[in-house]
């Protein structure tokens, strides 16, 4: 653990003294009731004393019982810490008793004039709690995933953790995992694109706009585009991993178009994959083309996003395996034959991508080139209804995520999504420009409880 984040959970100090000097660090500790100091001198030869921080070698300079201590705690040469503050880290786990008191910094001015205290920079505190929580749930639940978080429109944590597969190949920003129900978003903005573009309006029926064999359905002459995108349709759902084959899109609107609907169109809310389903069924029939298509042009290849996609068209080496507990063993194992699960997800959950293309993602929901802004509104607008089954609930959904306004962030919009062998999670909050994505390999893990706990830790250190 950090020092730096045990100074702040035991009340120690609220900050810590960093002063400037030039290039070097000088160290001030105590341990076993006794002061030292040690200085970083930068060096371009190799000694035994050296040290790597944020990619440059530096000489540690001291008297010899100071000196002694730190060798005892760093037994080899070669050490690498990404920051100061890591080496304070290091230091504070590894010598018995030790108090790091300060760090002071040159600056070029070189002038002594210029020593001054800052605040501990919060972002730092922040990451590392994030690092710490996430490396813990790697242990306690084998989280197996890749986790990126932007903060105030940067980004502060793009990091994987656990292992792709069972070669034990590292998870990075760039590893490709199925985004599940997350997908629902992707398939809410290709609708209003074909919106933007004047091929249809999200409040006229959806009869108007489905294939010849689909549209004269009695059951959904009342059903708008609008229903489907917030899941108030009516239109039973469906499980998109029963039945183990592969489906064609119209297959699994075949399935669906003989059952009678749960409720009014308008009147409630119940979570709904054929809805989404259908979308796709409409994105294809508007647009003449495929639905991976139709994704692929007019949005992962616009935004660079290129490692994203439909389906399992990806190559297998960038991508993470999905695992999950079998019924009768509690240890993980690979999923098999994914290809099924996928086509029958479709629309509604059916798409991959990696941390990297999904921060992309995120800041194209802020352009107005992009998304005009009365799609924004629509696409974020909370509607409130009851649940079918639970009529004294309210569940706040735009289009493709949860919505829920915060009295100290503002809006929050979030989804979840499980596809077998793989968990996703975003959450994200347009007033501060913050997001959080959880994309994990563990069916088992609980995108929401490690996405919640992180704005947790974020609100914390505001």
């Amino acid at each position: 653990m950090s020092a730096l984040v045990n100074y702040l959970k035991h009340g120690i100090m609220s900050y810590i003294e960093i002063r400037f000097f030039m290039s070097d660090y000088n160290i001030n500790f105590s341990a076993q009731n006794k002061n030292y100091d040690l200085s970083l001198k930068k060096t371009d030869v190799h000694s035994k004393n050296a040290v790597t921080v944020g990619g440059r070698s530096y000489e540690i300079l001291g008297g010899e019982e100071a000196l002694s201590l730190v060798k005892k705690a760093m037994p080899h040469s070669s050490l690498e810490f990404e920051t100061i503050t890591h080496l304070e880290s290091f230091l504070k786990e590894n010598i018995p008793d030790v108090k790091v008191n300060k760090f002071a910094e040159k600056i070029a001015s070189g002038s002594l004039e210029n020593l001054k205290e800052i605040s501990l920079d919060k972002r730092e505190v922040a990451k590392t709690q994030i690092i710490e929580y996430l490396e813990s749930v790697v242990k306690t639940q084998d989280f197996r995933g890749s986790v990126s978080v932007v903060r105030g429109g940067e980004p502060l944590i793009d990091q994987g953790f656990g292992i792709a597969n069972d070669k034990g190949d590292k998870i990075t920003d760039t590893t490709i995992f199925h985004l599940a129900s997350v997908s629902k978003q992707f398939t809410a903005v290709a609708t209003l694109l074909l919106e933007q573009q004047g091929k249809l309006s999200v409040d006229e029926p959806i009869s108007k706009y489905l294939p010849k064999e689909f549209k004269d359905n009695p059951r959904w002459e009342k059903v708008t585009i609008h229903q489907l995108l917030n899941n108030t349709s009516g239109i039973p759902g469906y499980d998109v991993d029963e039945n183990p084959k592969e489906y064609e899109p119209k297959e699994i609107i075949k399935e669906i178009e003989n059952k009678d609907l749960k409720f009014e169109p308008g009147t409630a809310w119940e979570y709904s994959n054929s809805g989404y389903a259908l979308l796709g069924v409409i994105i294809e029939h508007v647009s003449q083309q495929s639905y991976g298509d139709f994704m692929k042009e007019n949005i992962f290849g616009k935004l660079g996003m290129s490692s994203s996609g439909y389906g399992s068209s990806y190559n297998k080496e960038d991508a993470a395996v999905g695992y999950q507990k079998g019924e009768s063993s509690s240890k993980l194992s690979q999923i098999d034959k994914q290809e099924i699960h996928l086509s029958k997800a479709f629309s509604s959950g059916g798409l991959y991508s990696c941390s990297k293309d999904m921060k992309l993602w995120d800041a194209a929901l802020y352009d107005e080139k992009f998304l005009k802004p009365e799609s924004r509104e629509k696409m974020f607008k909370i509607v409130e209804m009851p649940p079918h089954d639970k009529p004294e609930a309210r569940v706040g959904y735009g289009y493709g995520f949860f919505l829920a306004e915060d009295p100290k962030v503002g809006l929050v919009a979030f989804h979840e999504g499980h596809v077998p062998g793989f968990a996703s999670f975003i959450s994200r909050y347009p007033k501060t420009h913050d997001c959080i994505l959880v994309l994990s390999n563990n069916y088992e893990i609980s995108g929401p409880e490690i996405g919640f706990k992180i704005e947790d830790i974020l609100s914390a250190n505001k």
